[in-house]
């Protein structure tokens, strides 16, 4: 699995989990296993990657 692709997937689980009132960079990055400037690297923003995960 790429970079991106385990990032959006950690987004995924914490959005199943715990729903949108607990996303954030911390919670994504602990469960990808990536910094938060890898993050923003794919996505730009904890905004940009909700908004991949939610299409």
């Amino acid at each position: 699995m790429n970079t991106y692709d385990k990032i959006l997937a950690a987004a995924l689980k914490v959005l199943e989990e715990e729903g949108g009132a607990q996303f954030s960079t911390r919670a994504v990055t602990a469960i990808a296993q990536v910094t938060a400037p890898t993050l923003y690297h794919h996505f730009g923003s904890a905004d940009g990657l909700l908004s991949a995960a939610i299409v």
